[in-house]
């Protein structure tokens, strides 16, 4: 089965989200808790031996920054994908579903206006998790490799054999 399809940003950003939850938010909300735990360990020392030591002072800045970093991570990661998807060209992809894998290409055109084809195969035993929402089918490979496919370009009939691909290819199911 081979499907032809383009992302828009919605559902590049509805896609982020589920990989976020996935992947992101434990991570985060356990670097937040260590990081107000050492400013509150500092202030806690600082409280308690004295207004004056300069070092408490600064492992309580680096630790407010740090924690900053870690909870505006999300909208600078939103923000970097706007900024993406607003200066790329128009790109669209072609994936073919077979026994051995997924085969995706991207077509991207050119400047000239010359339209080129980046391929890539996903072996069956690379895909690692799938999971689908209202608009989207999401497989993801690895942290740092996802593909999405918007069921807007699937039939009800492709939509069903997608899933019936994943689910036996894949026995996470997210």
């Amino acid at each position: 089965m081979t499907i032809d399809y383009n992302i828009t940003l919605d559902e590049a950003t509805s896609a982020l989200a589920v990989f976020e939850r996935k992947y992101c938010r434990l991570k985060w909300t356990c670097l937040l808790i260590f990081y107000a735990g050492i400013f509150g360990f500092a202030l806690f020392l600082l409280a308690t031996n004295g207004w004056g030591n300069i070092i408490y002072y600064l492992v309580m800045a680096i630790a407010g920054y740090a924690a900053y970093q870690v909870w505006s991570q999300p909208s600078k990661t939103r923000r970097r994908i706007r900024q993406v998807y607003e200066t790329s060209p128009d790109e669209t992809y072609r994936a073919e579903f077979t026994d051995d894998g997924v085969n995706v290409v991207t077509l991207v055109k050119t400047a000239e206006g010359e339209i080129r084809e980046v391929p890539t195969f996903i072996k069956r035993t690379e895909q690692q998790y799938f999971t689908e929402n209202d608009a989207l089918i999401i497989l993801i490979v690895n942290k740092s490799l996802t593909y999405v496919f918007p069921k807007r370009c699937l039939s009800d009939e492709e939509q069903t054999k997608v899933l019936e691909y994943f689910k036996k290819a894949i026995v996470d199911y997210v």
